[in-house]
């Protein structure tokens, strides 16, 4: 077993990276939702939308290898009691927050935003899904160890393709209910958890994954890096001009996302040793804050005026400043008694 103890800069480099792409899909996906939208401005905020893809994946990665670690280490219970108490506790206060900003606050919609992660503040959908993961980790380490995780990987994606695709996504000739049960369940929760249980696979042999990634030249791996994002650009722009939904374009359940994901993972750990630039290490520090109030900041933004994603360079401008500011309130408030709130931890 790897050694948590040691350095692990590449787990908070592809961390810190990963916030950034997160924040840069949620301010450059506002021109892309614009129909007004075409140029420069639109190829551009295309392209940031599209390589920011593998940030979500590469969360669910990372998470599962540290959740492997951390149930080696101390009890079920006493894990789940405290991400109920990191996680759920400002989850509820983003949640009302959120509701508050829009003006749709009621206890009905607490509560609906609440179960199901689907508030104001879209991308709160993570944390139910992760705590859903956390209870299941035992049972999928159970089937990491017993060597049958490629099967169950396969299985996992088969399943989730037929539950999300025919049966939650668009349900033919049956009740709501699968409509309910997709909301609970976080959307794609049947291809997202593969990322999560390749994470644990990797945990649990750390050293050898480390090993493999070694043996491969950066030449190389940058080229399979590049070809897979092609890839990716050429399904976008044809799909974009000639599909009636646009916005699965703009989502993570395509298969070039996961081959980029698989090809941007490899980079990141190839080139964290080269880029240990303290300005990485501190966003990684407040990357949860960042997570929970860059929404806030970014709707803020457009209730301020509507010239700040009005093009290609507001929009950036949006993007600075969004990192800035929720970074800001971040260090700040984790100097508060309110902390735990907010961020969930001083």
């Amino acid at each position: 077993m790897y050694n948590r103890n040691n350095n692990l800069w590449e787990l908070n480099f592809i961390r810190s990276i990963a916030i950034l792409a997160v924040l840069a899909i949620h301010v450059y996906g506002s021109l892309l939702v614009d129909q007004n939208t075409s140029g420069t401005t639109f190829y551009f905020s295309m392209f940031i939308n599209q390589i920011s893809r593998f940030s979500v994946p590469a969360f669910l990665f990372v998470s599962g290898i540290l959740a492997f670690w951390t149930f080696e280490k101390y009890t079920f219970k006493k894990i789940i009691l405290k991400r109920i108490r990191e996680w759920m506790i400002p989850y509820v206060t983003w949640t009302v927050l959120g509701l508050l900003m829009v003006s749709e606050f009621s206890l009905k919609k607490i509560g609906i935003a609440l179960f199901t992660g689907t508030g104001p503040f879209f991308q709160l959908y993570y944390i139910p899904l992760l705590i859903q993961f956390y209870l299941l980790t035992p049972f999928l380490i159970k089937i990491a160890r017993k060597k049958l995780y490629v099967i169950s990987i396969i299985i996992l994606n088969i399943l989730g393709l037929i539950v999300f695709e025919y049966y939650l996504k668009q349900p033919i000739g049956i009740t709501k209910t699968f409509n309910r049960i997709s909301l609970v369940l976080q959307s794609g929760y049947f291809l997202w958890i593969v990322y999560y249980l390749t994470g644990i696979v990797v945990g649990g042999s750390y050293v050898n994954f480390k090993s493999i990634i070694s043996k491969y030249s950066l030449k190389m791996v940058i080229l399979g890096y590049c070809f897979s994002l092609i890839i990716l650009f050429i399904d976008c722009y044809f799909g974009w001009w000639n599909l009636p939904n646009r916005t699965a374009l703009l989502g993570f359940f395509r298969p070039e996302i996961a081959i980029y994901t698989f090809f941007s993972l490899l980079l990141l750990f190839k080139i964290s040793s080269f880029f240990q630039f303290e300005v990485l290490r501190k966003i990684y520090m407040q990357s949860f804050g960042i997570y929970l109030a860059h929404l806030a900041i970014i709707i803020l933004l457009k209730e301020i005026s509507d010239i700040f994603f009005s093009n290609f360079l507001f929009t950036s401008l949006s993007f600075v400043l969004s990192l800035l500011i929720s970074y800001s309130f971040t260090v700040v408030i984790r100097r508060t008694p309110f902390a735990f709130l907010f961020i969930g931890q001083k």
